[in-house]
């Protein structure tokens, strides 16, 4: 994740993360432990995802094309410019529906077991009974919840500018109606997917979106040089975290045999 992101390349947090349970799982106690189902729905909405909100932010923006077609330029990008405030914060609640509940499961998930096993320090069950009861059993705790929503918020403040920079104007030319239909279709993906509880990338749903609305200006607008690149990074996502993490907890069972 690091490393792409310091290259600027916008991969997906969510399924480097399902790559890295995946493997830690797999590695030490072999396929049986692995849900099908799951993995295979989350496999083909690395696909559909991104296709998604290319139609949507295609079609957004040919609506929106049509309908300002006749009225002053700059009367359009400047109330788009307001509207974009209202796609950004709708984007935002769309990527905090998708993407935070993943690591507060997992999360979750650590924490109950720390209650469930007998052995644990008190010391450790103390700490973690800050953030969660294990008298209630698994459960997502406001605090936990609130935790991972405000770090998620501090790492892309903090971080991030080169993937920034790269969705703001590397893969298309980007003004503020193409903003608000990219946007707009993104977070109509991920807040629907949210609903349907499967786990999609907010990384692929906007890069779809912004190449749907390059494409309203024809096949040549959209730089496929650097889409390809993202693609790359994208099929690398699961397999890389998944060695990582599968060589690293058979190492660790090796030298801290339970």
């Amino acid at each position: 994740m690091a490393i792409c992101t310091k290259s600027g390349m916008p991969i997906s947090t969510s399924h480097a993360l399902i790559g890295g349970i995946i493997g830690a799982a797999w590695f030490v106690n072999g396929s049986e432990v692995l849900h099908a189902k799951p993995i295979i729905l989350t496999l083909a909405f690395i696909i559909l995802s991104p296709l998604i909100g290319l139609f949507l932010g295609f079609l957004l923006e040919c609506l929106l094309l049509k309908i300002c077609k006749n009225k002053p330029r700059k009367k359009v990008e400047k109330a788009f410019k307001g509207l974009q405030y209202c796609s950004t914060a709708l984007f935002c609640i769309g990527h905090g529906s998708n993407d935070a509940p993943k690591t507060m499961g997992i999360i979750a998930v650590l924490m109950a077991s720390v209650f469930s096993t007998a052995g644990v320090g008190d010391g450790m069950k103390e700490f973690i009974s800050v953030f969660y009861d294990g008298s209630q059993g698994f459960h997502i705790p406001d605090t936990l919840a609130i935790l991972c929503y405000v770090i998620m918020s501090l790492g892309i403040l903090i971080g991030g500018w080169g993937v920034i920079k790269t969705m703001g104007g590397g893969l298309s030319k980007i003004n503020p109606i193409r903003g608000f239909s990219a946007e707009f279709a993104g977070a109509t993906t991920l807040i629907a997917t949210s609903f349907l509880g499967i786990p999609v990338s907010t990384t692929h749903t906007i890069t779809g979106g912004v190449i749907g609305v390059g494409l309203t200006e024809g096949v040549k607008s959209v730089k496929w040089v650097t889409a390809k690149r993202i693609v790359w990074s994208w099929i690398l996502t699961i397999p890389v975290p998944l060695v990582i993490s599968g060589l690293l907890n058979l190492l660790l069972n090796l030298c801290f045999p339970l």
